[in-house]
């Protein structure tokens, strides 16, 4: 069993597993109460790879070779209700078809349009970088190529919060990328640049009106950048943030979830060897540092956004002690506090969709080792209460029910 996803209205869990009588991967569904898991991909020998819900949790989008007669294990895209009904295919080929597999399908965040992946086939196999990227309708229409780069590549696709543009990395050598989007559903017929050419221009970052998109602007490897902002309609570019220097860094930064006037980034740009957690208004350059001062080569791991906006979480060894705590900051005021399991290292962190609470798991203190352990602790309280304290082999991905479940 593997990539385990809980539905958006957290009704359904659907997985990609193998039975122990069959020799290929499928995609099944199951109440999240409990029941037998009902097989919503077709049968044959060909395997489901990956998968995505579609918002109003009544239909998933897959990727699988079942129209695949030749090795090259070549994909395409397909639809399906979660009852196993409706089953269709929705990529179809909008290139030669023996030389495209359509795959790792993600839905827009209004449930009208699929973006997927685009890699080149040929009688020896597939590719493993990615050329291109399409967007189909999630109800059969013809789909639209956003871009194809032949001899290149593309990478990082991301919806804009509206659904209306899709930003990614393109490099047209397959070394030098940059920062593109493009319109859905009409492409346009023009590169929309973001960046300029860079091999470390290649993420990107929405505000929730889908016009302004935060991005890391650096002109080589070996030189200096910053965290900018860019408006879309206006133009209108702002630095949020500077560093310099080959070894000094900015990345994973994330918009505040209910207010688009923050937005949080890992960076080292202030100290060589010790990556710590900022926020920066999108207003100005002048980030505020989160995190506390580390030593000896210390990092922030992960971070996380409550989804109200009113608290971030962050992994990290704060006491140099050797063991990763999980740090909790109300953003406001940045009163801080720290959950430190004694003996373990803090694995990884989520909150529940109403922000109500932190999760987090726990795991013995060796590099690499699973999480054992799962803890949780209310918004406005200190108290760590124990969900399983001991006794799993090992914890995977964390995901919590809204409320209502």
């Amino acid at each position: 069993m593997r990539d385990v996803k809980v539905s958006p209205d957290s009704r359904q869990v659907a997985f990609i597993a193998k039975d122990r009588s069959a020799a290929t991967f499928a995609l099944y569904v199951v109440p999240i109460e409990g029941g037998t898991p009902l097989r919503v991909s077709q049968d044959g020998q060909r395997n489901v790879s990956s998968f995505d819900w579609a918002p109003d949790s009544q239909r998933l989008v897959y990727a699988g070779n079942f129209n695949q007669v030749n090795p090259v294990e070549a994909e395409d895209v397909y639809v399906v209700r979660r009852d196993g009904s409706g089953r269709a295919g929705i990529s179809g080929s909008l290139g030669n078809p023996p030389s495209l597999s359509i795959s790792n399908p993600v839905v827009s965040p209004d449930g009208r349009f699929v973006l997927t992946e685009v890699f080149a086939a040929s009688s020896s196999g597939v590719s493993s970088a990615p050329i291109g990227y399409n967007s189909y309708p999630i109800n059969g229409s013809p789909g639209v190529i956003l871009q194809r780069e032949v001899n290149g590549q593309v990478r990082n696709g991301t919806w804009s919060s509206d659904s209306s543009k899709v930003c990614f990395a393109v490099a047209p050598n397959g070394r030098d990328f940059r920062l593109s989007y493009r319109n859905v559903p009409d492409p346009g017929q023009f590169d929309f640049l973001i960046t300029e050419n860079s091999d470390l221009n290649d993420t990107c970052a929405w505000d929730s009106t889908g016009n302004v998109v935060a991005y890391v602007q650096r002109a080589s490897s070996t030189s200096g950048g910053s965290l900018r902002t860019r408006n879309l309609q206006t133009g209108v570019v702002t630095t949020l943030a500077e560093f310099g220097g080959s070894s000094r860094e900015i990345g994973e930064f994330r918009y505040n979830p209910a207010d688009d006037r923050q937005i949080a980034f890992l960076g080292n740009f202030d100290t060589p060897t010790n990556r710590h957690l900022f926020i920066a208004a999108t207003d100005r350059n002048a980030p505020v540092r989160i995190s506390p001062a580390l030593q000896g080569g210390r990092r922030v791991i992960d971070y996380a956004w409550s989804p109200d906006g009113r608290w971030i979480a962050y992994l990290a060894d704060t006491d140099n002690d050797g063991l990763v705590e999980a740090i909790r900051v109300r953003v406001s005021d940045t009163a801080t506090v720290f959950f430190e399991v004694p003996g373990y290292d803090a694995k990884s962190l989520h909150w529940a969709p109403d922000a109500s609470r932190l999760v987090f798991s726990a795991g013995v203190d060796v590099a690499g080792s699973p999480a054992t352990r799962l803890y949780s602790v209310r918004s406005g309280s200190n108290e760590v209460t124990p969900v399983i304290d001991g006794g799993l082999i090992a914890i995977g991905a964390i995901d919590v029910a809204s409320p209502n479940r």
